[in-house]
């Protein structure tokens, strides 16, 4: 029975693993590539009579992604931090849709609301965040650097 336990715990640490590469090849990928752009055309004709109407439609995709560094958490409310990040090195057109998620060393399954997404233009984004295990800011802090919680973001117009 302890073996078969074993067998299992092993085969569900090696699918997390497996995700966890999946996703960091992902990311690093989109950082690599940093920009790229797309270019769809869509025709709609409408006939009504001997009048023709033709609207051509044309978007490209463009996207760029960072990571900001642990040391620019900063306090917020009693039992919280918040960051603001800067995208003015990807040159957005307009606000994008932005992406996070949480990269460290440690305890980043704690953390909950990282993945909302405040204040967002086309140069900078703000998020917020709290711990489950941590009772207030100050601490949270503190393991922010103990842990390295670094900010994985990613932002995309069309």
């Amino acid at each position: 029975m302890a073996q078969r336990c074993s067998l299992w715990i092993a085969a569900i640490f090696c699918t997390i693993l497996l995700g966890a590469l999946v996703a960091a090849i992902a990311m690093m990928t989109f950082i690599k590539d940093s920009t790229t752009s797309t270019s769809t055309t869509t025709t709609t004709t409408q006939t009504q009579g001997n009048i023709t109407n033709t609207t051509v439609t044309s978007s490209k995709i463009y996207y760029c992604g960072g990571i900001s560094n642990f040391t620019r958490w900063n306090l917020y409310s009693s039992n919280g931090l918040y960051m603001n990040i800067d995208t003015t090195t990807c040159s957005f057109n307009s606000t994008p849709l932005y992406f996070t998620s949480m990269g460290g060393n440690d305890e980043q399954w704690f953390l909950a609301g990282y993945t909302a997404i405040y204040a967002a233009t086309k140069v900078s984004f703000t998020i917020y965040m709290i711990s489950s295990n941590q009772s207030n800011n100050v601490l949270m802090l503190s393991s922010s650097y103990a842990d390295q919680w670094n900010v994985n973001w990613l932002g995309i117009t069309y």
